[in-house]
C-alpha cells in the first residue's frame, strides 16, 4: 500500500475532504464548488494508459449515469501531466466526468494516496454534500474496481 512521508497523513472518514481545483478537458473543476449542492466520488487511479486503468476508466464512464442520477459528481485523478490525462480521457471515451492530471502530486498527497513509487493508490472516496468524507476504499493495484458496488454506499450518504 502507500508509503507516506512524515509530513503527510491520510484523511479519515468523517473529516472534511481536501479541496482541489483543476482545469481538465477544457473546463475548470473544483470539489469545493460542489459543497452544499452535490455529493462527489473521487477516484484515484495509478497511471494513464496502463492495462488496468485502460480497462477501468471506460467502465466508470458506463456507470457514470448511475452516479449522476443520485446527485453525485465524479472526479478521476492520477499523477499524470494534464495533457496525458486529456489524451487518456479521449482514448477511453470519457465525457461524463473530468479526468484530472495531478502532475504536482498536490491532490494525491492531500488525500494520502501517494505511493513511494511516485504514483497513487487505486482508491475511492465518497464525499457528502457538506464536503465530509463518508467512505474510503483502497483496492489492489492490479485489480479493476466495480464502480457499481459503491452505489449502495452512496445511497446511504446525504
Amino acid at each position: 500500500m502507500s508509503e507516506q512521508d512524515g509530513n503527510s497523513r491520510r484523511p479519515a472518514e468523517g473529516e472534511l475532504a481536501p479541496d482541489f481545483q483543476a482545469h481538465a478537458q477544457g473546463r475548470d473543476v473544483s470539489l469545493g464548488a460542489l459543497r452544499g449542492r452535490s455529493r462527489a466520488a473521487v477516484f484515484f487511479y495509478p497511471l494513464a494508459f496502463t492495462p488496468v486503468c485502460r480497462a477501468e476508466l471506460p467502465e466508470l464512464e458506463k456507470c457514470a449515469p448511475r452516479y449522476t442520477e443520485r446527485g453525485c459528481a465524479i472526479f478521476a485523478i492520477s499523477v499524470d501531466h494534464q495533457a496525458s490525462a486529456n489524451a487518456f480521457a479521449e482514448f477511453c471515451g470519457i465525457t461524463s466526468f473530468p479526468v484530472i492530471g495531478d502532475w504536482s502530486k498536490a491532490i494525491v498527497t492531500a488525500y494520502g494516496v501517494l505511493r513511494e513509487e511516485g504514483f497513487s493508490d487505486r482508491a475511492s472516496f465518497l464525499v457528502d454534500r457538506g464536503g465530509i468524507i463518508r467512505f474510503i476504499q483502497r483496492n489492489e493495484l492490479m485489480l479493476k474496481r466495480d464502480f457499481s458496488e459503491l452505489l449502495p454506499r452512496l445511497d446511504k450518504i446525504d
